[in-house]
Order: C-alpha cells, then structure tokens, then sequence
C-alpha cells in the first residue's frame, strides 16, 4: 500500500521509495535493462518475473500490477473517478 492506502505500479514504486534500479535488478534475478523496460512500459514482465517483483517490493506492486500496469492505471482511474 502507499501513502494514499492503494497498490501501486511498479515505476510509482521505484519513483516513491527512491529505488536503485541496478541493484533491484539483481535482487530479482535480472538485468538493468529489463528492469528499466519493465518499468518504463516497453515491456511486459512475465509471470514469474512478476512474482519476483511482488516478492521484492513486499507486495507494493501486485503480479497484476506488473504484468498488467495498464489495466491497473484504468481501474484505478476508474474507481477514483
């Protein structure tokens, strides 16, 4: 949960938490420019990348959210909206 009590996408999370991104690269098992892509849109984690992030983040970022930050961004908006 972040400060507003709601999950969050994984570029909010690195972005609020100030996270090294080479260094949460390795803690999941990955390179750095995965992990960039995956943060910045131009990829779509898989699931057991997913799972990983989930497991790194302490269930900050769901599996949904980083496989699916689109879909999560609409339901968000649409629930707040």
């Amino acid at each position: 949960m972040n400060e507003k009590g709601g999950a969050m996408i994984l570029k909010e999370y690195v972005k609020i938490f100030k996270v090294d991104k080479k260094k949460f690269a390795k803690d999941v098992g990955t390179s750095f420019q995965y992990i960039n892509h995956i943060i910045n849109g131009r990829k779509n984690a898989g699931r057991e990348m997913a799972k990983r992030i989930a497991k790194s983040t302490n269930g900050q970022c769901s599996v949904f959210e980083v496989m699916f930050p689109e879909e999560f961004q609409k339901q968000k908006e649409h629930k707040n909206g």
